[in-house]
């Protein structure tokens, strides 16, 4: 679903291969410190320099809708349907298309995304474009490059989509890790040979 740009927007990208409730912690924590704005998750299509996510799009993003579900969150699904490499610029481009603005527009990232934000595609363009909202890992101090560059500190959470799919190969529980929803999903794949964690390549 697009959203409406018009409004204070916080874009929240990753592979979120899968979801996990690390991610929406992270995405409450943004709402709550952006009360106005809509947090919207952006799932990757092809992220630049990385491995290809293990499961399709179509089911990242269904999985997404339902961690968003009674949530007040949303999915963006434009690098998805977009070819080629999901380059962060070209994303915020077609958010200013849409009628956002820089004042109320913010990137959501990790520290270490933010160590390596230089590299990136034309960072210098999307700083034009959107604000930097910085996640502070507990114990990993983060300085900010330039002065209106946000900090936002997150609570520990140990979950994480590459221990969860190494679960789910093979076959422990998720309970506690993964939304509700979401691992009835993964569950229910599982039982049709169809989970792309759990089958074996062809």
């Amino acid at each position: 679903m697009t959203p409406q740009f018009s409004k204070p927007v916080v874009l929240y990208g990753g592979s979120f291969d899968p979801v996990h409730l690390g991610h929406l912690q992270l995405a409450i924590l943004a709402q709550k410190a952006f009360p106005e704005a809509r947090v919207v998750f952006l799932p990757a299509g092809a992220s630049p320099g990385k491995k290809a996510p293990q499961a399709p799009a179509s089911l990242r993003r269904h999985w997404l809708e339902l961690a968003a579900q009674g949530q007040g969150f949303s999915v963006w699904e434009t690098e998805l349907t977009r070819s080629g490499p999901s380059f962060t610029v070209d994303t915020l481009s077609e958010a200013h298309r849409l009628g956002a603005r820089r004042d109320r527009l913010f990137f959501l990232m990790g520290s270490d995304s933010y160590a390596a934000f230089a590299s990136w595609k034309e960072p210098e363009k999307i700083r034009s474009l959107c604000r930097l909202v910085i996640v502070q890992r507990p114990g990993v101090p983060t300085q900010t490059v330039e002065s209106d560059d946000l900090l936002l500190k997150s609570e520990p959470n140990p979950a994480s989509s590459s221990a969860i799919r190494k679960a789910l190969a093979a076959k422990q529980s998720l309970a506690g890790k993964v939304p509700h929803a979401v691992l009835l999903e993964l569950e229910k794949l599982s039982l049709l040979g169809q989970n792309p964690y759990t089958r074996k390549p062809e």
